[in-house]
């Protein structure tokens, strides 16, 4: 075997486990920032303002010491002026809340 013939065998052996340890690391690499499985999982709401976290029956006792919106007279009232749909009706219902 000529000398050039071996090194380049040699050269070609190295090379191809290089390539297969590159090949294997970028898999590893895959499956650690692989976030698709996050999709599955339940969410939470990480993030709440203080007026989100307010339970009802302080909002009722704000609502009746303060005043409010004359269409809220009852409990049951604020139950039916809390429930929205969708992301606009929750707008809707924040800024009154606020107010």
């Amino acid at each position: 075997m000529h000398r050039r013939h071996f090194i380049g065998l040699c050269a070609a052996g190295a090379a191809q486990s290089s390539l297969t340890n590159a090949m294997q690391a970028v898999q590893v690499a895959r499956q650690a920032v692989d976030v698709s499985w996050l999709t599955s999982v339940p969410k939470v709401e990480l993030h709440l303002h203080l007026e989100g976290a307010m339970p009802k029956s302080t909002l009722w006792e704000l609502i009746t010491k303060y005043g409010g919106d004359p269409l809220i007279l009852t409990r049951e009232d604020l139950d039916r002026a809390l429930i929205y749909r969708d992301f606009k009706s929750f707008l809707r219902m924040w800024v009154w809340m606020i107010r």
